[in-house]
């Protein structure tokens, strides 16, 4: 192996525990199934945004509008909504605790070390920033800067080019069996390391 690509969110930051201690705070209570729908109406809308049905607002304001069964609610109304939800998460969201010194032990073995995630460019690399991520990887690779995302493997080719390693000596770390361990062989990346907890996990969702 040449070089190394890490899922983002739920696999070096703690996106899951974040979001639902971010739902709680806007919500101002922390009512029965609360989190679960909001996970289920955000990974609905977020792959949407992924399969380049809806632009990242347009997600941001259906997942709002679907939490508050509401959807005559306006843009503006919907955008003020996601801005709280979206202050509460940003101050949650932190790496896991083996993630930073997992990331320099591979630079370390002199590999090449990357981030390839599906995800809004400017807000997955301000949240690697945060999580003191951008100082220890090569590069950030984000699915909007992309024709396609992951399992798409002309995301997997797109973000080895930008590492400067072959598709086939690159390894996929991530925690989605479908978009991290199955893209990855179906684009020709012989080895992935899967740190999920569930072959039918939720699909993952971010900010």
């Amino acid at each position: 192996m040449d070089g190394v690509l890490f899922d983002l969110d739920d696999t070096l930051v703690d996106q899951a525990s974040a979001a639902a201690s971010a739902v709680v705070a806007w919500m101002g209570e922390d009512r029965p199934g609360l989190v679960a729908r909001w996970t289920g109406v955000s990974a609905l809308h977020y792959r949407r945004f992924q399969d380049r049905e809806l632009t990242y607002d347009e997600q941001r304001r259906a997942r709002v509008r679907d939490l508050l069964e509401d959807p005559s609610l306006r843009d503006d109304e919907a955008d003020a909504a996601f801005d709280t939800y979206r202050h509460h998460y940003d101050a949650a969201c932190v790496p896991f605790p083996d993630a930073l010194p997992t990331l320099r032990r591979a630079r370390d073995a002199g590999l090449r070390v990357g981030v390839l995630t599906n995800g809004m460019a400017e807000r997955q690399v301000l949240k690697a920033a945060r999580a003191g991520i951008t100082t220890v990887v090569d590069v950030v690779v984000a699915s909007s800067a992309l024709p396609v995302s992951k399992p798409h493997p002309a995301a997997f080719h797109a973000a080895c080019g930008r590492l400067g390693t072959e598709p086939g000596a690159t390894l996929m770390v991530g925690d989605s069996l479908a978009d991290d361990v199955h893209g990855a062989s179906a684009a020709g990346l012989p080895r992935s390391c899967w740190t999920g907890t569930t072959p039918t996990r939720t699909p993952a969702y971010v900010a």
